[in-house]
């Protein structure tokens, strides 16, 4: 039988990993200290043997390159000339370092970041072109280009990550968060998250944040991302000179772009590999960040006009290749281990992982949640890549959710599942021990559900529960000593994917979530004092019970109040001749206490949902945003009225022109990468990929989906994937 490629590297593999994780070794020993005297740009520049510039110019002085390698008192070699870097909290602003400018990187160095964040203020946050950088416990976020690698772009080097994060970056090119052509790259309990490509402009500092993002793909093909970001306005803002991207390159607003985005294509413009940036980088330290205050009620708008209608610019015809991680070259070699890569999203391929030649090792890992507009939601393979122990879900792409291999691909151990677009495409050549859902790939393997629990841990990973179809099912030929947590595996029966079954798993997470539900009451208990009787409470009026609860199986209605009325109606209660005249499928009237959001869904057939709105007399006739849920045609009211379903040609009948809302004092944020459209729909031309976090306005809704001008373009954003507030 043959021996598999990374099997037959193992050994080399570890020496090299020994080798990275050597200057981790020797901590005490930092040659350069970042801290209020040393900005960590001076200290880059000293370690490459460069002169330093005001302000905090008085760091320590980098060794020199004399060419010549040092062995340890392990054996491992010191490349020459290595400078560590350590990065004091002193030298942040509560824990924060903000770049003004790209930290370029042309000798050897090791930075220990201490947990502490560097943020590129939509800058590229590092540019390799020579030597090394090995990054240690660092938070790189908030990168931005308008070339390739949104964070970190490295060209003829090394790039090492060891319990490191590389998010909310975005690149007008390939590689939303790591570029690497002809250099080694290495992951090591580290995560790429929440990256894109197709990134038109630089993100506003007030507006787009860098963020960690979970995704969930559900079955309509959709994919929603939900990410946490961090408000970075600095106090010293008015110090900071950040390169001016280009004023017609609008600073697209976040949307989730659709799995149905098959039809999105794009030019291979061979793009032009970016120069270095300059290293003459400064950096201003930002506030640590801040939670999120809840959103508040938008004020009425002031007289300013509204700007006329701009012409939006062509669809992206270059390259965007690889939403977290793009690699490329035969001269290097890509190694992913116990790491994960999840909720990046590239405009075209490959939107975790595009691998387009070269060497590549994916072991006790998962990739979740990423998405492509074309092809390989996780990974695309057109090099020769081993992946071992993974676990490949939740990804979407309009074809190969999960994996898509157009050369040598080795598949061991690993579940693909749930994977919008097909769990694998491709002739691998081999798949040994692994669980694919949809026998994709030509497997006759395993294909059950793997019950896996919820996404924990850091690096992310999914347990199989107790009875999963994993369990002691991998081969053992092939296993892996340890899982993606560092877990000893059973050589004889291990299990199938990143992470070994862990008995009282599941019962942990049932109890979590039932903790989540009822928690204690204050003061740690969850029954109250004998001691004191309860307080004596006003009486209630008795409220009147509403008639929605009690409607016909094909009709459903939430978020009603108990003052709320409804009311089943057949053709003698509508009173609107138009609407008999085309005739109705179904219709309820909603009447009575109205002061929250009453969601009226209709089961059966489809077509476009009305309102007659009882506001008006005559009642006039507005179309409402549709949805489907369940099977389900569904839309939201926030006024007394008759709610309808109508067959579809009415929407074609004069009467209903522009099935849209007009809104006023509408913000919406993104929570989630997303495409802006040129119309509100799934299938129209998408006009780029924005990052999440983004504030705007929106001035018109239809489709659910949200009209906005970012720059001047207007385009339009999936509501499903906007936190809205105001009168949306």
């Amino acid at each position: 039988m043959k021996i598999p490629s990374f099997l037959c590297k193992r050994t080399g593999l570890i020496v090299v990993l020994a080798m990275l994780l050597a200057p981790f070794g020797q901590a005490q020993s930092f040659d350069i200290f970042v801290d209020s005297d040393c900005s960590l740009s001076n200290a880059i520049r000293s370690a490459n043997e460069k002169a330093q510039v005001e302000p905090r110019a008085n760091c320590e002085t980098g060794n020199a390159d004399d060419g010549n390698s040092q062995v340890d008192e392990n054996g491992i070699e010191i490349p020459p000339g290595l400078d560590s870097i350590l990065i004091d909290l002193d030298g942040t602003v509560e824990g924060v370092i903000t770049l003004d400018a790209t930290l370029s990187v042309t000798s050897h160095i090791v930075i220990d970041g201490e947990g502490l964040v560097i943020d590129g203020a939509g800058n590229q946050v590092f540019a390799v072109t020579d030597g090394s950088l090995t990054a240690n416990n660092l938070n790189i976020r908030g990168g931005w280009t308008d070339e390739n690698g949104g964070a970190i772009a490295v060209r003829e080097a090394a790039l090492t990550l060891f319990n490191s994060v590389v998010s909310g970056s975005g690149a007008k090119g390939m590689g939303g968060g790591i570029y690497a052509r002809d250099s080694q790259l290495t992951l090591l309990d580290s995560v790429v998250s929440g990256n894109a490509t197709g990134i038109l402009t630089k993100p506003v500092r007030e507006m787009a944040q860098a963020q960690t993002c979970h995704v969930h793909a559900d079955g309509s093909g959709h994919v929603d991302q939900q990410c946490h970001s961090h408000d970075a306005e600095s106090a010293q803002a008015a110090e900071m000179t950040v390169d001016e991207a280009d004023a017609q390159a609008a600073d697209l607003t976040a949307e989730e772009a659709d799995a149905q985005a098959a039809d999105l294509t794009v030019d291979e413009a061979d793009a032009q590999a970016a120069e270095a940036q300059s290293d003459e980088a400064a950096e201003t330290p930002t506030p640590a960040p801040t939670a999120t205050p809840e959103p508040t009620a938008t004020p009425e708008p002031t007289a300013t006009p509204t700007p006329e209608p701009t012409p939006t610019p062509d669809p992206i015809t270059w390259d965007t290749y690889g939403g977290g991680i793009y690699f490329e070259g035969d001269d290097g070699q890509l190694v992913i281990r116990k790491s994960g890569v999840e909720g990046n999203a590239s405009y075209s391929s490959g939107g975790g992982v595009y691998i387009a030649s070269g060497s590549a090792l994916v072991a006790n890992s998962t990739l979740n949640e990423n998405k492509a507009g074309t092809a390989g939601g996780a990974l695309y393979n057109a090099g020769e890549t081993t992946l071992a122990h993974v676990t490949v879900v939740h990804n979407a792409a309009a074809t190969a959710g999960g994996i898509i291999d157009e050369a040598t691909l080795q598949l061991y151990n690993s579940i693909l599942s749930e994977n919008i677009g097909g769990d694998c495409d491709g002739a691998l050549n081999a798949t040994i021990g692994n669980l694919i859902r949809d026998l994709s790939c030509s497997h006759d393997g395993l294909s059950d559900d793997p019950n896996l629990l919820r996404l924990s841990g850091a690096p992310a990973y999914y347990l199989p529960q107790r009875g999963s179809p994993a369990l002691n099912a991998a081969s053992g030929e092939y296993c892996l000593p340890t899982d993606q947590r560092g877990i000893l595996r059973n050589p004889e029966a291990c299990d199938i994917g990143a992470a070994e079954y862990e008995s009282g798993a599941f019962e942990f997470q049932i109890q979590s979530a039932l903790a989540m539900l009822n928690p204690p009451a204050p003061g740690g208990s969850s029954s109250s004092s004998d001691d004191a009787p309860p307080p004596e409470r006003e009486p209630e009026a008795t409220p009147v019970p509403s008639t929605c609860a009690s409607m016909p199986s094909h009709i459903t209605i939430v978020g009603y109040r108990n003052n709320t009325g409804c009311k089943v109606l057949d053709q003698g209660g509508i009173g609107h001749q138009t609407v008999l005249d085309y005739g109705f499928y179904h219709a309820v009237d909603i009447f009575g206490d109205m002061s929250s959001t009453v969601t009226v869904c209709f089961r059966g057939a489809s077509g476009l949902l009305i309102l007659l709105d009882a506001a008006n007399a005559p009642r006039n006739i507005v179309p409402l945003s549709g949805r489907i849920e369940s099977g389900m045609s569904c839309a939201d009211i926030s006024r007394a009225g008759t709610v309808l379903l109508m067959p579809p040609e009415f929407v074609n009948s004069g009467y209903v022109t522009d099935p849209s809302w007009e809104l006023r004092s509408c913000a919406v944020t993104t929570t989630a990468i997303l495409n802006l459209r040129g119309e509100p729909n799934s299938s129209s031309a998408v006009l780029g990929n924005v990052l999440t976090n983004v504030q705007l306005t929106a001035d018109k809704k239809a489709n659910n989906y949200y009209r906005v001008s970012y720059y001047g373009i207007l385009g339009w954003l999936s509501g499903d994937y906007l936190a809205k507030s105001g009168n949306c």
